[in-house]
């Protein structure tokens, strides 16, 4: 397998961190991006000594100066990034009905789920382009399908039907430069966000974040996957 430098976002905790650590067990240079708290230095602490292929980079998706800060940084020790991987999300208020929610919950969760990803794709889109096969990868949900839209959640919903839209336009744009872009679902997943009644561990659900994030030159762009099986939007 080649070896990818692959940049995470939200990677402290849950499918973030487990899906570094997997990556990185398989051979490729992991940047572990998050937020500056406890739990991104108490991560660094645990995989220091045991990857020597990894590097942890504070990085708040949701401020534009932690961004261009973070991008700095990389582009100065790395000449690609060959994999993005756009995890960092929150979820949001699940009792809250469409038709009450206020204005604050909506822009929150579109802020960091949808805002965030496109932000740090363009920022980071020359290291990408420097890669000759550039990967893209926003983590997604099945509750922004609109085939499978219910009621709930409408914060999270609509951030994450917009990721969707946003992934559908990189494609168009990036395509015949030779990157990929797709969303991933990784299901519903026992980590702090899914809870402890989810029907995945965390194990099956990096699973197609790690399909997606290593696909080979022949593999899909555009699409919405779950697994590694094709979704309906």
């Amino acid at each position: 397998m080649e070896k990818r430098i692959i940049l995470i976002t939200g990677a402290n905790r849950g499918l973030g961190a487990a899906t570094g650590i997997k990556l990185s067990e398989q051979g490729h240079h992991v940047i572990f991006t998050a937020r500056n708290n406890p739990k991104l230095s108490t991560l660094k602490k645990q995989l220091s000594h045991k990857h020597s292929s990894v590097d942890f980079i504070p990085l708040d998706v949701r401020h534009p100066d932690s961004i261009i800060d973070a991008y700095h940084t990389i582009a100065s020790h790395y000449p690609q990034i060959d994999t993005l991987i756009n995890n960092a999300g929150i979820y949001t208020s699940s009792t809250v009905d469409i038709s009450t929610i206020n204005d604050q919950a909506i822009l929150e969760a579109f802020n960091t789920n949808t805002l965030g990803p496109l932000k740090i794709t363009q920022q980071f889109l020359p290291l990408i382009k420097q890669s000759p096969e550039g990967i893209i990868v926003n983590v997604s949900s099945g509750m922004g399908a609109i085939v499978e839209m219910d009621s709930g959640s409408p914060a999270y919903r609509i951030s994450k039907t917009a990721l969707n839209v946003t992934t559908k336009l990189l494609h168009h744009e990036l395509y015949e430069q030779g990157i990929k872009v797709n969303s991933v679902c990784p299901g519903w997943v026992r980590t702090e966000m899914g809870g402890p009644s989810a029907t995945l561990s965390i194990d099956e659900g990096i699973s197609g974040i790690i399909w997606a994030a290593t696909l080979k030159k022949e593999g899909p762009s555009g699409g919405f996957f779950r697994h590694g099986e094709p979704l309906q939007w």
